[in-house]
């Protein structure tokens, strides 16, 4: 007698069904292919409503929630209320080991951490089940980040204070590249990198092709680095290391420039420039690569 239940000996009772809220696909805005690593990607908030989650790890790179229990019912409450329903999440690197918050120590600084805010689409009540709520964000190389061996690239520090010697580190940072160097007007220069910098201030900004192109008839390559941050130092908290990073309103598009990360956020007011020279293929360092705000 062969006791082994097969699916032909088997009948259909029952059929669940799960709506998805809110997926994330993170992407390697360096390498523009999925991101790699330990990433988890923690839910902070909907609306005024505190909502600790962590989001369903699928692959290293791909992330969701689904519309129910706790987040379906702090959603129908926020919609109820007439309050805000918009999500704020984190996205971070670090071990897997089910600690939501975010620990330095386990970070491979592989990616920068990143706040969004972002807004589902919705069908009715309900999160619309379609792919309009499947967001692109992209995450940008930390110090530990590994570049390819020929790219042309910056590692540098932003930093606040007298001098490079005695200035401290501004968390959080946003740098960019534009050319040609001798424009000190940010709004009238071409970007050709950019760069998120880590609780250290640390970034790393690998310039793209508009910067290389034609190179060989100029190298090394000059361009003006611009660094963007609140215009005050913002008090850091030891107990939360990300709570100071800005939350980037991302709205309801699948991809635009705040989910890339290209976007400077809207409380980064203050903005400094230096110009940087750098031969292709090599990564310039050191004091050359350094933002200071004074």
């Amino acid at each position: 007698m062969n006791d082994i239940l097969t699916l032909e000996q088997t009948v259909p009772v029952m059929s669940v069904q799960h709506r998805l809220a809110l997926g994330l696909s993170c992407i390697d805005a360096l390498a523009q292919s999925p991101a790699h690593g330990g990433l988890r990607v923690e839910l902070e908030s909907i609306g005024p409503y505190p909502l600790p989650y962590t989001l369903e790890r699928h692959r290293a790179d791909r992330h969701a929630a689904r519309y129910a229990g706790q987040i379906k019912r702090v959603m129908a409450h926020a919609l109820a209320e007439g309050a805000d329903t918009h999500w704020v999440l984190r996205v971070f690197g670090g071990a897997l080991d089910g600690k939501p918050a975010y620990r330095p120590e386990s970070d491979p600084r592989r990616y920068v951490p990143r706040r969004l805010a972002i807004e589902l689409s919705m069908d009715g009540p309900l999160p619309a089940a379609t792919p309009l709520n499947i967001r692109t964000p992209w995450l940008w190389p930390a110090a530990a980040y590994p570049l390819p061996g020929t790219v042309s690239a910056v590692r540098g520090r932003v930093l606040r204070g007298a001098s490079l010697a005695s200035g401290l580190a501004v968390p959080w940072a946003r740098v960019i590249a534009t050319v040609p160097a001798e424009q000190a007007d940010f709004n009238l220069a071409s970007r050709v990198g950019h760069a998120h910098a880590d609780a250290q201030g640390e970034y790393v900004l690998a310039l793209d092709a508009r910067a290389v192109s034609g190179a060989a008839l100029s190298n090394p390559v000059r361009v003006r680095l611009w660094a963007f941050a609140p215009a005050a130092a913002v008090p850091a908290d030891p107990l939360d290391p990300l709570a100071a990073l800005p939350i980037e309103a991302c709205g309801t598009a699948s991809i635009n420039d705040v989910l890339r990360g290209t976007a400077v956020p809207a409380a980064y007011t203050a903005s400094v420039s230096t110009t940087a020279q750098l031969r292709l293929g090599e990564v310039l360092s050191g004091n050359g690569a350094a933002l200071l705000f004074t």
